[in-house]
C-alpha cells in the first residue's frame, strides 16, 4: 500500500481509505457485522491506514471494536465528518462541533483525528445538493468559517486535530470556501461521473491544499457489474431521479472510451488516484473481496491527469 502526502503538509495517508458508511449494520445499510469486521481487519492487514467515520453512519461501536486492538497505533490516521451547523441548527455551535470530534477520539481509541471534514449545512434537506441552497450557505460562511477556525484552532492546540477540509455541496461553495483560506483542503465527491470540481484544482495546488476524494463507484453504478443500469432490480433507488446525472454521464463515458477500459471497477479507483492532488480515495467496503478489489486497484497504474480533462469533458458535454 502506497502512501501520499496531504497538499503541503506533513500528513501521509495511505492510497485507499477505509470507507466506514456501510461497513456494518447502521442507519443505511443491513449489512453482515462480522463480514464488516474482517473486511477491515483485512484492510488494516493490507496497508489500510487512514480510515474515514461520521457518527451519522451508525457503525462507529463496530469500529471501535475492531480499532480498539490497535489503539495507540502511531500508523493510523483518521478522517471524520461534523456537520456543524447541521439542518437544525441556526449558527455554527463550537460545544457541538468539540463534542463530535471527542466523542471521535474515544469511540476510535485515536490519539488524534488528523483530517476533520466540515460540513456546513443550514439549508433544507430538499436543497442540500443543489445551486438554491448556495446563497444562503455562502452568505453564512464567512460567519461560520470565523467561529469554525475559532474552535478547531484550540482542539489543534491541544493535539486532537490536524487538517481542517471542505465538504463542498455544489461548486460555487467549493470556490468561495477555497477562496476564504479557511481549509487545508476537501474531502469530497469526486469520480468518473462527478468532475464537477476539476476547475478548481489549479487553484488548490497554489494554495497547497489536498483533495481526499470521495465515492468512486457511486453506489456501484461506476462498476462493472452496474454498467448497465436496466439490470438494476425494479425498485432499486439507484434508479431514482438524483442519480440519473450519474447514469446517463457513464453512458456517455463508455460509448466514447469503453474499447480502451478493461474493467470500469478498477478504472473508478485509479481515477480518483490519477492526480498527485489526491492523495487517497475513501471507498466504502463491508467484505474482504471488496477490499481486496480496492487494493488491488491501487498499484501506482494510474491515468495522466490529461485523462481527467478527457473524462470531465465528455462529462460536460450537452
Amino acid at each position: 500500500m502506497r502512501h501520499r502526502r496531504f497538499g503541503k503538509t506533513d500528513l501521509e495517508l495511505s492510497e485507499i481509505t477505509f470507507g466506514a458508511m456501510r461497513f456494518v449494520p447502521g442507519l443505511h445499510q443491513k449489512n453482515d457485522l462480522e463480514a464488516g469486521k474482517a473486511a477491515l481487519e483485512a484492510a488494516l492487514a493490507n496497508g489500510v491506514t487512514t480510515i474515514h467515520s461520521s457518527y451519522e453512519y451508525g457503525t462507529r461501536y463496530a469500529l471501535g471494536e475492531v480499532l480498539a486492538k490497535h489503539a495507540g497505533s502511531a500508523r493510523l490516521q483518521h478522517i471524520i465528518k461534523a456537520t456543524v451547523p447541521d439542518y437544525d441548527d441556526d449558527r455554527f455551535i463550537p460545544e457541538k462541533f468539540r463534542d463530535m470530534v471527542e466523542t471521535a477520539l474515544r469511540e476510535l481509541h485515536a490519539e488524534r483525528i488528523d483530517i476533520v471534514q466540515h460540513l456546513q449545512r443550514g439549508v433544507d434537506k430538499g436543497i442540500i445538493y443543489d445551486e438554491r441552497g448556495d446563497p444562503a450557505r455562502i452568505e453564512a460562511m464567512p460567519t461560520v468559517n470565523a467561529a469554525l477556525r475559532e474552535t478547531f484552532d484550540k482542539l489543534r492546540d491541544e493535539g486532537k486535530v490536524g487538517y481542517l477540509c471542505t465538504f463542498p455541496h455544489t461548486p460555487a461553495f467549493a470556490e468561495a470556501a477555497i477562496e476564504s483560506g479557511a481549509f487545508d483542503g476537501m474531502v469530497a465527491f469526486f469520480n468518473l461521473a462527478e468532475t464537477e470540481m476539476v476547475p478548481f484544482f489549479d487553484a488548490m495546488r497554489e494554495r497547497g491544499m489536498g483533495y481526499v476524494t470521495m465515492r468512486p463507484y457511486c453506489q456501484g453504478l461506476l462498476t462493472d457489474k452496474w454498467k448497465d443500469p436496466s439490470k438494476l432490480p425494479a425498485g432499486d433507488p439507484r434508479l431514482g431521479p438524483d442519480l440519473a446525472h450519474i447514469r446517463e454521464r457513464f453512458q456517455r463515458l463508455q460509448a466514447e472510451i469503453g474499447s480502451e477500459v478493461d474493467s470500469w471497477t478498477s478504472l473508478a479507483v485509479k481515477f480518483a488516484l490519477a492526480d498527485p492532488l489526491f492523495p487517497s480515495v475513501i471507498v466504502g467496503m463491508n467484505t474482504v473481496e471488496q477490499v481486496e478489489t480496492a487494493i488491488a486497484a491501487a498499484d501506482g497504474d494510474y491515468p495522466d491527469p490529461a485523462f481527467i480533462r478527457r473524462v470531465h469533458g465528455i462529462n460536460t458535454k450537452r
